[in-house]
């Protein structure tokens, strides 16, 4: 006969641990200090600090572990930790190069340098859309023109004086001529006092109704006044170019003297060399294209979308904040969850201008994570990263 077998009866309300909160030496949890240790991982954790001590180049630390384990967690609660007594890094700028676009100028600043420059050199660019245009309308620089061009008006008018007394001495007289849409002198010989052109003079000495002899000694002359006229004109075409160099160095001179003045404030506040070098650069480019200030006309390419956007013709004089550290306390720490090419490396941007036309410049620069942790620490997932091509 098998023997009956004896159970120990276990209440129900013994089946579980039921902690007493009276045993407790606190209310609520709000009491606590947050837990400074990573409680298992004693020696991962000192291995990982000691890593992060070798501040040298070419050293990465590698964190593994059974998944669930909170290591991302540790890693982020451990660098943020290391990092908070460290040194801001610098902000990193893209400003335009003039003299090659294709070389854009890196501007290395101290950390929330980059924000306040780009922001200066902003207000500047605005301050110039304003001023500039008020100067070319002013009362001194309205005068100084007329002083030009009534200088040189009275220099062309003298040509043409000299040469009307030469030509009613020889019996010739200066007609305008209509001539497309503009009006150019002519020489027209005076036959009973009236002017008549010289082919019509030509035609009366075949009837007969005017000596030929005269006619040859008046063609002669008539030659002679006519190569005169050509050399004048080409006289005036020098003298207009000469105009034009005149008021655009006048043009040049002025916008100089009123935008260094403009632009002393921004150099004199972050007082960098290299600054300086990027503002005289910027002034003299402007001056080399003061119709940007000018009102454009709204024209519009056939066969392009009037959604495109129009181009701004300040671009080239923004400044392009690739890494902006001003809301940094300390070393930033950069976790790229995705970590591909794009978001690790960045990249350049391309644009469809009205046009039609792929463009890029120095503003379509953009900072990958690997960048944006310069001075500081990139956490990456590694089996994401080795799958992603090229990284």
């Amino acid at each position: 006969m098998p023997r009956k077998k004896s159970y120990t009866q276990v209440p129900i309300e013994k089946l579980r641990w039921r902690l007493d909160p009276a045993t407790l030496s606190f209310d609520t949890t709000d009491d606590l200090e947050p837990l400074k240790e990573i409680v298992g991982q004693k020696r991962g954790v000192e291995a990982f600090k000691f890593g992060m001590g070798m501040n040298k180049r070419g050293y990465n630390v590698f964190v593994t572990g059974t998944a669930g384990t909170g290591r991302m967690a540790t890693v982020r609660r451990l660098l943020k930790e290391i990092s908070k007594d460290g040194k801001v890094p610098d902000d990193y700028c893209y400003m335009n190069n003039f003299k090659n676009s294709e070389a854009p100028i890196l501007l290395r600043l101290k950390g929330g340098g980059g924000i306040a420059f780009k922001k200066d050199v902003r207000d500047l660019v605005e301050t110039l859309k304003k001023e500039i245009p008020q100067l070319f309308e002013s009362q001194e620089y309205i005068n100084s023109k007329k002083e030009v061009m009534a200088a040189y008006e009275a220099k062309g008018k003298g040509f043409f004086k000299d040469l009307d007394e030469k030509v009613k001495e020889e019996g010739f007289s200066l007609v305008d001529v209509q001539v497309g849409q503009v009006k150019r002198p002519e020489v027209m010989p005076l036959v009973d006092g009236k002017p008549l052109h010289i082919d019509q003079v030509e035609a009366m000495v075949e009837k007969e109704r005017f000596p030929k002899d005269e006619f040859e000694a008046m063609k002669e002359k008539h030659t002679k006044l006519r190569e005169q006229i050509e050399q004048i004109f080409l006289e005036l075409r020098d003298l207009q170019k000469e105009i034009q160099e005149k008021m655009e160095k006048m043009d040049r001179m002025m916008f100089i003297k009123s935008a260094s003045r403009l632009a002393q404030r921004v150099d004199k506040k972050h007082e960098n060399k290299q600054i300086k070098e990027y503002l005289d650069s910027m002034l003299e480019d402007m001056a080399d294209n003061l119709q940007i200030f000018m009102p454009q006309p709204q024209t519009q390419m056939p066969g392009v979308s009037s959604l495109l956007p129009e181009a701004d013709r300040f671009q080239p004089y923004q400044v392009n904040l690739l890494v902006d550290n001003s809301e940094q306390k300390g070393p930033p720490v950069i976790i790229e969850a995705y970590p591909t090419y794009r978001n690790i490396f960045g990249s350049i941007e391309r644009v469809v201008d009205r046009a039609g036309m792929w463009r890029t410049d120095f503003s379509k620069i953009k900072a990958g994570s690997l960048i944006k942790a310069m001075g500081g620490y990139l956490v990456i997932n590694l089996l994401d990263a080795i799958v992603e091509p090229g990284v």
